[in-house]
């Protein structure tokens, strides 16, 4: 019997001391936490494509929520469901597995006129579920505002006598109607003299000139840029925006 527990003996002291097969051992021992590894590096990856989808869709429903609530500054109800349409469409449901519902989508009207957002959704893991990380939390938070950069504007008036034709008469064709219809008997007294002016050119009683359409223009540049200024005085003080003028006087022929 001591005979037996002699050769265990050896054995085990043998094993102690013997390095045949520690590779083996350690490749073993290792798998678990290189799994890990692996798994949160993928998990990690697939988290930060969808964060990045995210804040872009954010970004492209508050873009579209300001520009649609344009002057009114009221966060409609209109306006809300076109922030939900363009996050959902850049961020589909099911994207990366996650799910963005529309209870989640819920802008805010901020100062300025401006559009606040802020949504959040998980993401499911692929391999660190095994150790016991189910999912990834992702968020974004995006603002929009409408801003006019500075605004140079020069307006080049032509006042000569071309300016009471239509616009479809060529040089010569206005000339013609200029001194054969415009200034025949349109005279008018300045300062004690007679002076002939030319009439502007009409149809069935509507004044069809150059001149009206110059005027319907500037009536429809000063519409905008009632627009623009109501925008310039909900910006913050530090945005420095303004609003050049020039008129440059540009003469021509009659009929030039």
């Amino acid at each position: 019997m001591n005979r037996h527990a002699n050769i265990f003996t050896g054995l085990l002291s043998r094993l102690r001391t013997s390095q045949a097969g520690n590779t083996l051992a350690i490749v073993a021992a290792a798998l678990l936490p290189l799994a890990a590894m692996v798994g949160s590096g993928l998990d990690i990856s697939r988290g930060y494509l969808a964060q990045v989808r995210l804040q872009q869709a954010c970004d492209a429903g508050v873009l579209a929520g300001r520009k649609l609530m344009g002057t009114a500054g009221v966060l409609t109800p209109a306006v809300t469901a076109e922030v939900r349409k363009y996050v959902r469409f850049n961020y589909p449901d099911s994207y990366m597995g996650s799910s963005l519902q529309d209870a989640n989508i819920v802008p805010t009207l901020g100062t300025n006129d401006q559009i606040n957002l802020s949504i959040s959704t998980t993401v499911p893991t692929v391999l660190m579920t095994l150790f016991g990380r189910q999912t990834m939390a992702v968020a974004a938070t995006c603002s929009g505002r409408n801003d006019y950069a500075n605004i140079d504007i020069v307006l080049v008036l032509d006042n000569t006598g071309s300016m009471a034709c239509k616009p479809e008469r060529d040089g010569t064709d206005c000339s013609n109607w200029i001194f054969g219809n415009g200034r025949s008997g349109q005279t008018m007294t300045v300062n004690g003299k007679t002076v002939t002016y030319v009439a502007e050119e009409t149809s069935g009683g509507v004044n069809i000139s150059r001149m009206q359409a110059l005027r319907t223009a500037l009536s429809n540049l000063q519409s905008q840029m009632a627009t623009i200024e109501n925008q310039f005085n909900v910006a913050s003080p530090g945005s420095r925006k303004r609003v050049r003028w020039d008129c440059q006087d540009f003469r021509v022929r009659p009929g030039g």
